[in-house]
């Protein structure tokens, strides 16, 4: 249910705050830096005897689903961004600039991002055939990959953020039941949660004792073990959102409803799913493995935001 729950914890990761809630802009998800191994470079075509444009060498290497910003995934977007690159004589992109946005910040700026750091190109040349500075357009299509069945299980996710002196988020380790591939940009990317609520904490605040923690937790059945996430002997619980689901024999999910609402991603506008897109998203999208024994089965979500004792 990895899927899922990273989705749950972007749309409702908040509530009331220690101190205020923090303007949007200043909890705003990075964008991913995948890292890429290098290609040999590739020798330009031969002079044709006309003036030639630069040429991006490498799309399929760098627009495919692995590289897909992290977010537009969990939120379902997808459209067509058309860009203009400026590439130096030397094949090196220069500027890159969006002329037809796809109407999702992340695609377009995921897309620049991309060309700007692992673009490789030939330079566009003169009618002598020289090498000069050109302007390549082109468009690049965003589409989603298809989500593949999940098993219905027990399965809980821990981001652990460590505050350090300078009340900045120093560390993040994760911890992951039963064990399964994470994917690391979502340490990065929900940081600036984290960072909010420190900045919203009391001045006075003894930071070197507590840490910060986003849990996310699946529990087959009823979930009566849900209302015990981040409410143990050493925790102070932020904020916490508890969503049950009604999962079909055939692993599509019938009914989605809250029965405890947190209220951060209402006030953080469009780059947040609001609830009711994220049950109506989960519906159309979400699918489970078939249930063995024919049977409707409930299914229940939490998302908590906790400060934890370290010791």
């Amino acid at each position: 249910m990895s899927v899922f729950l990273a989705l749950l914890l972007a749309a409702s990761a908040g509530g009331d705050g220690l101190r205020g809630s923090p303007a949007a802009s200043a909890i705003a998800p990075p964008l991913p830096h995948p890292t890429y191994p290098s290609t040999p470079a590739v020798s330009p075509p031969p002079f044709a005897g006309q003036p030639q444009k630069p040429n991006l060498l490498n799309t399929l290497e760098i627009f495919n689903s692995a590289n897909y910003p992290f977010w537009a995934v969990q939120m379902g977007q997808e459209g067509a961004v058309r860009v203009e690159v400026q590439v130096s004589a030397a094949g090196m992109p220069m500027s890159c600039r969006v002329t037809e946005p796809s109407g999702f910040e992340l695609l377009d700026l995921g897309t620049c991002d991309l060309i700007m750091g692992h673009g490789q190109f030939t330079p566009a040349r003169d009618k002598t055939g020289r090498a000069v500075t050109g302007i390549l357009t082109r468009t690049i299509h965003w589409t989603l990959p298809p989500v593949p069945p999940m098993p219905l299980e027990d399965g809980r996710s821990r981001l652990i953020y460590v505050i350090d002196d300078k009340l900045q988020v120093s560390n993040c380790r994760v911890e992951q039941t039963p064990p399964a591939e994470f994917d690391p940009r979502l340490c990065a990317e929900m940081r600036p949660v984290a960072q909010m609520m420190v900045a919203s904490s009391p001045d006075d605040f003894e930071w070197d004792h507590w840490q910060v923690v986003l849990d996310t937790s699946g529990f087959v059945g009823a979930g009566t073990a849900s209302s015990l996430v981040g409410k143990g002997k050493k925790q102070k619980l932020f904020n916490r959102s508890i969503v049950r689901m009604a999962v079909t024999p055939e692993g599509k999910i019938r009914r989605c409803e809250f029965i405890e609402n947190g209220t951060l991603a209402d006030s953080l506008g469009t780059q947040f799913l609001s609830k009711e897109q994220m049950c109506s998203k989960a519906m159309k999208d979400i699918v489970f493995l078939p249930a063995t024994d024919r049977a409707e089965r409930l299914v229940t979500l939490v998302t908590a935001i906790y400060l934890e004792k370290k010791f």
